[in-house]
């Protein structure tokens, strides 16, 4: 426990509320895993990637929270489904949310 703490520390505050944010997606959409085929993976952002396109999810969006985070929004546009990765600096990506019946904004095509 105290290990943890210790270790926290040391990340800046950014990555401090990014792994908050990522804990409150989780947790938010956990009850969506159990509609996904597995659970939250993660891998390299290619290896995620590839999983995600082979799944018919295309690339929306990214959202840069700063030089260490990344974050980006898959979407496959014939069903609805969409997923979330967290992609660190080191190229690292997990899955943090996923769901369904994902809507364009209004006046917006993808």
């Amino acid at each position: 426990m105290f290990d943890l703490l210790r270790s926290t520390q040391k990340l800046s505050n950014a990555v401090k509320v990014t792994y908050l944010a990522a804990f409150f997606f989780t947790a938010m959409f956990w009850p969506l895993s159990l509609f996904a085929k597995d659970s939250f993976p993660c891998g390299t952002q290619s290896q995620v990637v590839r999983a995600l396109m082979a799944d018919h999810q295309a690339f929306v969006a990214t959202m840069v929270q700063d030089q260490h985070i990344v974050w980006q929004l898959f979407v496959n546009l014939r069903t609805g489904a969409w997923t979330i990765i967290l992609i660190d600096d080191k190229q690292n990506a997990c899955v943090i949310a996923r769901g369904y019946d994902f809507q364009p904004a209004a006046g917006r095509d993808l």
